[in-house]
């Protein structure tokens, strides 16, 4: 028979880590209280910073995930300055042909010799 001082309490089945959702982690807080969705945390802080490297953001506990941050950000400082720094090679957009001018109504009344010459004498200027 188990005496009062030998019983352990235990919580229940739902609160337990073998019960946990996946990808929820939980933190037992040194004072007894229930901890943290670290998961939920990570998705805080990267929705709260946008620079940083979003695979750096990691660890097991709050402080790990805290801590992370900052080389996290380094390092979107420093992929962002190598990007900005190298040379565009993207090819420019050429200019492109300009839109056809209207030509005169009197060029179409014209025969085929008067609207090469009429041509020859715009090409000039």
């Amino acid at each position: 028979m188990e005496r009062p001082d030998d019983v352990v309490e235990r919580p229940p089945e739902s609160e337990s880590p073998e019960h946990t959702e996946p990808g929820k982690h939980s933190e037992q807080g040194a004072d007894g209280t229930e901890g943290f969705d670290l998961e939920r945390i990570r998705e805080l802080i990267l929705a709260a910073h946008p620079d940083v490297v979003p695979d750096m953001i990691k660890g097991t506990t709050f402080d790990e995930l805290m801590e992370s941050i900052e080389p996290a950000r380094a390092a979107y400082a420093r992929i962002a300055e190598s990007i900005r720094s190298q040379p565009s090679n993207a090819p420019g957009i050429p200019a492109g042909q300009p839109g056809r001018q209207p030509s005169p109504a009197h060029v179409e009344r014209l025969s085929a010799s008067a609207k090469i010459a009429e041509g020859l004498r715009r090409r000039r200027g």
